[in-house]
Formats: structure tokens, sequence, C-alpha cells
């Protein structure tokens, strides 16, 4: 929605056709105009190669046991010099949000323990068991290789946080987290490298994986 917003040309490709329903109640919701979209195969999307300057994944490749196809369809699709912006949201333990949840959130924490006891519970006493959804557990340097293989280029993989609201009512957001954010984003452009604390891949719920095709 951000992108078809600003005027863009949004193409949304999915598996699923169940996905287009709910996305359109949200378009619909915002005021703008319903994007292309496709029920396909991210690994054998079907379409012309070259087609986008822009590609954007978010919790796509943890799914796949090899997400090399889908990357060597992502460079097919890239037109030159194109970007991929991708979130990857791998297997990693439940515990790994707990740092800085504790820190910034004790409460989620607390919920977390506590809905973790609560399933323990039911599965014991025969309670109904839900499929998990499968996620790799990929780390970030086989995103990198795998890429270099296929002659990508500026590929980064890093350890992401993403964003979460913390404090509640909205107002603390407003009047202490996001000015501390534009402080920590600002310093970092003042020194030209990322200061204080870099997140580390044992605390991270997410790789963020950025890459071009070659020109």
């Amino acid at each position: 929605m951000y992108l078809a917003s600003r005027n863009c040309d949004v193409t949304m490709l999915d598996l699923s056709s169940e996905g287009f329903r709910v996305a359109k109640q949200n378009f619909a919701r915002e005021g703008l105009r319903v994007p292309k979209m496709m029920v396909g195969d991210a690994s054998a999307a079907g379409l012309r190669e070259g087609s986008f300057d822009c590609i954007l994944s978010i919790g796509l490749l943890e799914h796949f046991t090899d997400p090399r196809m889908v990357l060597e369809e992502t460079l097919r699709l890239l037109a030159p010099g194109g970007l991929h912006f991708g979130i990857v949201i791998p297997e990693r333990p439940v515990g790994v949000r707990w740092l800085t949840n504790t820190l910034f959130a004790p409460w989620k924490t607390a919920r977390g323990i506590a809905g973790t006891v609560v399933r323990g519970l039911r599965r014991q006493n025969g309670g109904r068991k839900t499929q998990p959804v499968y996620r790799n557990d990929l780390q970030s340097s086989y995103y990198v290789k795998t890429l270099q293989e296929l002659d990508a280029t500026e590929i980064q993989c890093i350890p992401y946080n993403p964003y979460h609201p913390v404090y509640d009512p909205g107002f603390m957001e407003s009047a202490v987290l996001l000015p501390a954010y534009r402080m920590y984003a600002g310093l970092g452009r003042l020194l030209h490298k990322q200061p204080l604390l870099k997140t580390h891949e044992g605390v991270a719920s997410c790789d963020l994986l950025t890459f071009r095709k070659r020109k």
C-alpha cells in the first residue's frame, strides 16, 4: 500500500487468491486503487524477464527448504540495476525477542511465557493440535553465498529487528520512542556508520536482505 499510495506501478504475486481478498479490503479501506494481482509461484512466476525495477518480499524466503530457485527468479524478473528488498523471518528460538521485550515491553515477555505454558498444557491434555507453518533456519551466510554465485551485486543480509509499537497510549510513542529512533538514525548519518549497539543475530528475529541485479 505504501508503494501504491505513491503512484508506483505495483504487481502483487501470491500462491493463494485468499490473500488478495484481504488485500483488496485493505486497499479499499485506505481509498487506494487496487493494483494488479496475480496468482503464481514465486519460483516460477511466468512473467517477462526484466519486468521490475524493485521486488519487495516480506516473510517469503524462509518458507522454502531451498530458496535458491526463488532468488534466481527474482534476479530474472529484475531489470538491470534493479533492487530486491526483503525481510526473512527464519526459524529461531522463541526467546530471541525476550531480551528486547524485557527491556522495552516486559508485559510482552510475560504474555509470551504464559502462552507457551498454556499451549504446552493443552498438548499434554490432548488439546487441538495445529500444523506448524514451515520455516527454514538458514543463516545470512547462505543468502550471501548463493547470491554471489548468481552474480548479484551490492548484497547485504544483516540481522534486523522490525519496529513494533511499544508504548501505550500512542502519545508516549510519539513523545519518547520515535524521537529516540530519529536521533539514532541521525547520529548514524553524521558518523557515516551505525553507532552504539549493532543488532546481533542472536537477538534478531529477522534478516534484512538487499541486493541488485548487475547492470
